[in-house]
């Protein structure tokens, strides 16, 4: 989805209401053992094969 096109801003932002939604909809697929405040679990989050592609493509080029 464009956010611009031509220059002009073509995307329409959510509703603070929406975004509050969604985001306690993600939370709530957390694990609970991740959401608590005593001993939390570690979530790990990595890279995807294809991203970790494009990070080493981008640094090779930042360093050369």
């Amino acid at each position: 989805m464009p956010v611009f096109k031509n220059g002009e801003c073509v995307y329409e932002s959510p509703s603070i209401g929406d975004i509050a939604a969604y985001c306690r909809e993600q939370v709530d697929l957390l694990w609970d053992e991740v959401k608590r405040f005593e001993n939390p679990h570690t979530y790990y989050v990595d890279l995807s094969e294809k991203l970790y592609e494009i990070k080493n493509i981008l640094l090779s080029v930042a360093t050369a």
